[in-house]
């Protein structure tokens, strides 16, 4: 029985230091533009909502849910997250899908999740994905009233819609019409 437990023990460390040997040799790419093997995909993947759900403070926004607080979490989102989560415009961003893993697409989708969960998220960030911590940029204010607009993007009050309007041109529903296209043909030569 001995032996067993010191072949399993034996077995372990063998894993353990073979893992240290492949990312402390350089054998694990690091690259953001490199395919992604199943093991890393897996164990990244798996790992956030648990973590999340463990380690959050299960609680409802401070902030309430009104029209001033919305089209202020409308500007704070567009100020510090649309580069990556996509624009009032609701365009997929190239450079949030250009991470790993990709920047969800924020506008175009909504958030389903619970509000305590997305702001730990944004306060917290979420480590090897590209996203900061917004705790140290914004205050707790500023955080839970983009929480709420991204709650309520697919259903925001008429004025919260006017001022997507005023500010981004189209409707929070659809993204704005391209300006058509000229049909001239081209000279011959």
């Amino acid at each position: 029985m001995g032996k067993f437990i010191l072949g399993i023990i034996v077995t372990l460390l063998c894993v353990v230091i073979g893992a240290m040997a492949y990312t402390h040799l350089g054998f694990a790419h690091v690259a953001a533009d490199e395919p992604v093997g199943h093991i890393e995909r897996f164990m990244f993947s798996a790992a956030l909502d648990p973590s999340v759900e463990r380690h959050a403070d299960h609680v409802d926004s401070p902030v309430p849910v009104n029209d001033a607080n919305l089209i202020e979490g409308m500007k704070v989102y567009e100020m510090n997250c649309a580069n990556c989560h996509g624009g009032m415009d609701r365009q997929i961003s190239q450079m949030g899908r250009a991470m790993f893993p990709a920047a969800p697409q924020l506008v175009r989708r909504g958030s389903d999740d619970p509000g305590w969960f997305t702001f730990y998220q944004i306060q917290h960030g979420i480590r090897h994905s590209g996203m900061p911590a917004w705790d140290k940029l914004l205050s707790s204010d500023q955080m839970w009233k983009m929480v709420l607009f991204l709650q309520n993007v697919k259903k925001l009050p008429p004025a919260v819609q006017q001022a997507w309007t005023d500010s981004h041109g189209g409707t929070p529903a659809e993204p704005p019409k391209p300006a058509p296209q000229s049909k001239e043909m081209p000279k011959k030569k």
